[in-house]
């Protein structure tokens, strides 16, 4: 009995498989070698969850083994028939947390997948779902310039994308709307002037002139015609341009840096329904710069992230 538990003992030589005899020769699996077979049974297990979960927490269980698969193979990447169960463990987990929408854990996935997938057709579709992750993100926040870059990109490089294309169409309206509701806050231009100025601020007849083509331009953009609205602002400003060549520090005493700054913000709303954003982050740019109190410009600035 004692000289089998001496031949049982000299046979375990650790973890790492090194040892003599039958259960530590030459032939015995080593570190790399179990990681990747449990690696492989993970991705197995991962794979079966996957294809047939039906609620949340199924889909999160296989998240949860893609993981681990992830996790064993990365120690056993060396071998080949490992290195292509992990980059199929990345894309699992990546397939499994974009169905659950959780677009943030997708595009972090989506980095680690591009870390180790070489094929440049798969790199090119997750590049794509990356920017798509971006997108949704930026939607939940509420960044629609960020959302339409993004949603831009994809479509210009997937034009047959109709997912892309259809939610690229509703956040451009959703944004004109955001900018029309907030242009519409200011009430009317006069109302704004006496505001900035106090209420017995006289008017000029530059004033006049400016409150009657901003009417005629707001009613323009409420009629869905923007290039009208544009050329009607477009005039106005180079009109105020060269007044204030002209007069120097009196035109800030007189208010008419406040009548320009609403006709660059108005400028830039009738170039966001034309679709010609970055010509709009510029307009409303400038619109607070040239009146920093008007809120709506300065709100508009803010959400270009351009102040």
């Amino acid at each position: 009995m004692l000289l089998l538990a001496v031949l049982v003992l000299a046979g375990c030589d650790g973890d790492d498989g090194g040892g003599s005899g039958p259960s530590g020769g030459p032939d015995a699996p080593g570190r790399e070698e179990r990681l990747a077979a449990q690696g492989a049974g993970y991705l197995a297990k991962a794979d079966g969850k996957a294809a047939a979960a039906e609620s949340m927490p199924e889909m999160r269980e296989a998240v949860e083994l893609y993981e681990r698969a992830i996790l064993a193979l990365a120690e056993a990447a060396g071998e080949e028939e490992a290195r292509a169960n992990l980059e199929k463990a990345h894309l699992g987990r990546v397939e499994m947390l974009y169905q659950l929408r959780d677009f943030r854990p997708a595009e972090a996935a989506i980095r680690d997948a591009l870390d180790v997938v070489t094929d440049p057709d798969v790199r090119g579709r997750l590049s794509l779902d990356r920017d798509r992750c971006l997108a949704q993100v930026a939607g939940e926040v509420g960044d629609f310039p960020a959302e339409i870059r993004l949603l831009e990109k994809i479509v210009a490089a997937a034009p047959d994308h109709r997912d892309s294309a259809s939610q690229l169409a509703s956040v451009r309206r959703l944004w004109y709307l955001l900018l029309k509701r907030r242009l519409a806050t200011a009430e009317n231009l006069e109302e704004a002037f006496r505001a900035r100025h106090g209420a017995g601020a006289p008017t000029t007849d530059v004033h006049r002139i400016a409150f009657s083509v901003y009417d005629l331009a707001r009613l323009a953009l409420a009629d869905n015609r923007p290039e009208e609205t544009f050329e009607h602002c477009r005039r106005q400003i180079l009109v105020l341009r060269d007044l204030q060549a002209e007069i120097g520090l009196a035109f800030v005493e007189k208010g008419y840096h406040t009548v320009l700054s609403h006709f660059l913000n108005l400028s830039g709303v009738a170039l966001v329904e034309k679709a010609e954003y970055d010509k709009a982050g510029e307009a409303f740019k400038v619109a607070a710069d040239a009146d920093p109190e008007n809120e709506i410009a300065m709100a508009n600035a803010k959400l270009l992230g351009l102040k």
